[in-house]
C-alpha cells in the first residue's frame, strides 16, 4: 500500500503528522518539534507516529531518545507532496489556523507555478482569497480573487470565472461597495446558470438578498 493510500485510511492526527513530516524533508523533525507543529502534546504526536510504523510507506527514525529525528520512510514524490499540502492547508483552514493555511496554500501555488499547472494555480489563488476573506483582509482577498479571475479568463474556464466574480462580489460587499458587489454577483449568476449550477446560483442569490437587506 502506498503513502497516499495509507493516508486515506488515517485519522486526523495521523494525517497531520505525515503532512508535517513531509514538509520537514530529509532533515527530519524531533518529537518535540512535531508536537509543536501539530499543536498537540508529545503523547498524541507519538501515537500518530506509531500508527504509521516503520517502513517505506511509514516513518523512518534516525537516532534515539529525545534526539531522535523522524521523516517519511521514503521521500514523497512531488505529486504526493502536493496532495499532502492540499490536505494540511484545508485542515488548518477548517480549524481556523488561517496563517498556517495561507503558508501551505502559498507553497502549493509556488509548486503549481513551477509545474506550469495554470488551472491549479487559479484554484490556489481562489483558496488564498477565501482565507484572506475569512481573516477580514478584504483588500487582499479582492486582489487575489482578481488574479484568479484573470487566469480563469485566459484559460476559458467560465465556471471558474463565475466563482471568482462571486467571491469578488462578497469582498466588495464586505468593503461597503454595495453597488459594485451587486454588479459582480449578477455577472456570476449568469455564468452559473449557463453552467447549470443551480446550487451556486441560489447561493449567490442569497448573497444578493443580504445586500438588499443591508441597503433597506
Amino acid at each position: 500500500m502506498g503513502l497516499l493510500q495509507r493516508f486515506e485510511n488515517a485519522d486526523f492526527p495521523q494525517r497531520l503528522a505525515m503532512g508535517v513530516l513531509s514538509k520537514a524533508g530529509e532533515r527530519g523533525i524531533t518529537l518535540e518539534e512535531l508536537a509543536a507543529e501539530m499543536e498537540c502534546d508529545r503523547e498524541e504526536a507519538r501515537e500518530a507516529l506509531k500508527w504509521w510504523g516503520e517502513g517505506s510507506d511509514g516513518v523512518r527514525t534516525d537516532g534515539s531518545g529525545t534526539g531522535a529525528r523522524y521523516r517519511p520512510g521514503s521521500p514523497p514524490s512531488e505529486d504526493e507532496t502536493i496532495a499532502l499540502l492540499q490536505w494540511t492547508a484545508g485542515a488548518w483552514q477548517s480549524a481556523g489556523k488561517l496563517n498556517r493555511a495561507l503558508a501551505d496554500y502559498f507553497q502549493l501555488l509556488m509548486k503549481h507555478q513551477e509545474r506550469g499547472e495554470r488551472f491549479a494555480q487559479a484554484a490556489d489563488l481562489g483558496n488564498i482569497g477565501t482565507v484572506f476573506l475569512r481573516a477580514g483582509e478584504f483588500a487582499k482577498a479582492r486582489e487575489t480573487f482578481g488574479q484568479a479571475l484573470s487566469l480563469h479568463i485566459e484559460l476559458g474556464d467560465r465556471l471558474g470565472r463565475g466563482l471568482d466574480l462571486a467571491n469578488l462580489g462578497v469582498s466588495e460587499a464586505r468593503m461597503g461597495n454595495v453597488a459594485k458587489a451587486r454588479e459582480l454577483l449578477s455577472e456570476a449568476r449568469l455564468l452559473f446558470r449557463e453552467a447549470g449550477r443551480e446550487d451556486l446560483d441560489e447561493r449567490t442569490q442569497k448573497n444578493m438578498e443580504s445586500l438588499d437587506k443591508s441597503d433597506s
